[in-house]
């Protein structure tokens, strides 16, 4: 005889767009050719090839030291959590001297900076400094967060007397999962649940509701059955025309409309790739 069992795994999708930092460029200056490709974080970095007619200051790591590396992305992490970026060394990729002065910390609670470098140092053109500065990202809430980090220092491409590093990060948090309790009335399958307001790691979080899936066996196919606001659903009538079935029950942080608009017995896997 089959089980009604509900089990309690849990999801959160979240949307995530990033953008392209650009350089201001100054139309009296007379610049090299640049090819850029998209940011996404050191693994992609912005990787011109740079000729000026200046002093221009970048960061690179040791494995790229051709790379230029102009921001810096953390992606996504978990809620608490905390990333550090790679050893970045900054480098001199002009053709004149550049002095330069330790990476000011950043603003924001959520980066900040370790770093060994000194001021004031010069770095002839083409040379890297030996001294090193790496990022961390440690979010404590849920969001998409941005800061700075300065470097002061007389190249081309500073700005009031610094250069500047865009970085980016997101945190995400996974729902707790509901505690789920089936009782059967007659011919209905009862399901209650506890509300979710944090995070398997302790943030909180503002769920807007709860999937339903079923499934006749525990490894089969699981298919909506519904999309709540509410803490309990009734299956009416369901003890009449299955010997069992398993639920599971995912809580989710999307815009509600969005949910209620997914089809009825679609199946799990499509729905959370919808949300994603």
């Amino acid at each position: 005889m089959k089980l009604w069992t509900g089990l309690v795994p849990v999801i959160l999708c979240l949307a995530q767009a990033y953008g392209q930092p650009t350089q201001n460029v100054s139309q009296s200056q007379s610049i090299g050719q640049i090819n850029s490709q998209s940011p996404s974080a050191y693994k992609s970095s912005i990787n011109p090839r740079i000729t000026w007619s200046q002093g221009f200051l970048g960061f690179v790591v040791i494995s790229a030291p051709n790379d230029t590396i102009l921001s810096w992305d953390a992606d996504t992490v978990e809620c608490p959590g905390s990333v550090a970026s790679p050893y970045f060394h900054p480098k001199n990729f002009g053709t004149e001297a550049v002095t330069l002065c330790a990476p000011v910390e950043p603003e924001s609670t959520y980066f900040s900076r370790q770093t060994d470098c000194q001021c004031y140092n010069s770095l002839a053109p083409g040379e890297m400094s030996p001294c090193s500065v790496q990022v961390y990202f440690s979010p404590s809430a849920d969001g998409t967060f941005l800061d700075t980090l300065r470097i002061e220092t007389n190249s081309w491409n500073s700005y009031g007397g610094f250069v500047r590093i865009p970085l980016r990060g997101t945190c995400v948090s996974t729902p707790q999962s509901p505690n789920v309790v089936i009782n059967i009335n007659g011919i209905d399958a009862n399901l209650f649940w506890n509300s979710v307001h944090a995070s398997q790691g302790g943030c909180p979080v503002s769920v807007s509701g709860y999937f339903v899936f079923y499934a006749p066996d525990n490894n089969g196919v699981y298919r909506l059955l519904t999309f709540t606001s509410d803490t309990s659903y009734v299956h009416s009538g369901v003890i009449m025309t299955d010997g069992g079935l398993f639920y599971q029950v995912i809580a989710g942080t999307q815009f509600t409309m969005q949910m209620r608009g997914i089809p009825r017995g679609t199946t799990m896997e499509t729905v959370l790739n919808e949300l994603k």
